[in-house]
């Protein structure tokens, strides 16, 4: 998770980007609600946080985390999975095992 974390914030989002992740996770994923993207575009324009890595997918990533707090414990954990695998997936991030390690050997 650390790699993928490390990847993520190597990309770097257009506010286009944003809004087509944004109106994926909403209209396609239907894992945010209104009120969660409310949220997200209000992030976008003045983080809560300083994530060190602005404009990029992991900062959108933390933008959606923090959404999902308003999500019911019930469905925390499997909406935050859904919302990883949906970023490594949208991205084309996810980096095996077997790449890791590859890495590291270079």
């Amino acid at each position: 998770m650390q790699i993928e974390r490390e990847v993520l914030k190597q990309i770097e989002l257009t506010k286009r980007d944003k809004a087509e992740l944004l109106g994926r996770l909403f209209l396609e994923e239907e894992l945010i609600s209104i009120m969660q993207m409310n949220i997200i575009a209000k992030e976008i324009e003045a983080p809560t946080y300083d994530y060190g890595a602005p404009d990029s997918v992991w900062e959108m990533y933390q933008h959606t985390t923090y959404a999902m707090k308003e999500t019911h414990p019930r469905m925390w954990i499997s909406d935050h999975i859904k919302a990883h695998n949906f970023f490594i997936n949208a991205t084309g991030s996810l980096v095996t095992a077997d790449e890791a390690e590859l890495e590291t050997l270079a």
